[in-house]
């Protein structure tokens, strides 16, 4: 997986982002499939062993933030935050999931390292 540093900073100086949101977040970067995909907030309170209110206020919290995206029903990391896939899939990704971004990450040189 790749993390880009330049978003986990912006998120780690964000007082909004804090306590169980972080700790969701976290959760979800560890357990993102394959193009960033991630479960609802249902099985992830069930997971974390956390109340499903509190799971709702973390996702909100982080879509809020655009860490967080939601597409036909799917949540899915933003992929300027981190990317589990190849590189030139990253390209599309943004595309498709972040519409209103111009440019992506910066630091990511296509078909660069995994």
């Amino acid at each position: 997986m790749r993390v880009f540093l330049e978003t986990q900073t912006r998120l780690a100086l964000d007082a909004s982002i804090h306590g169980q949101t972080r700790q969701v977040k976290d959760y979800l970067m560890g357990i993102s499939d394959w193009q960033n995909r991630v479960p609802g907030p249902i099985v992830v309170a069930r997971e974390m062993r956390l109340g499903q209110s509190s799971v709702y206020r973390a996702y909100a919290e982080l879509k809020r933030v655009e860490v967080l995206i939601v597409k036909d029903g799917d949540f899915y990391l933003s992929p300027k935050l981190c990317w589990k896939g190849r590189p030139k899939e990253l390209e599309r990704a943004c595309k498709e999931l972040l519409p209103l971004v111009k440019a992506l990450p910066s630091g990511l040189v296509k078909g660069g390292s995994r």
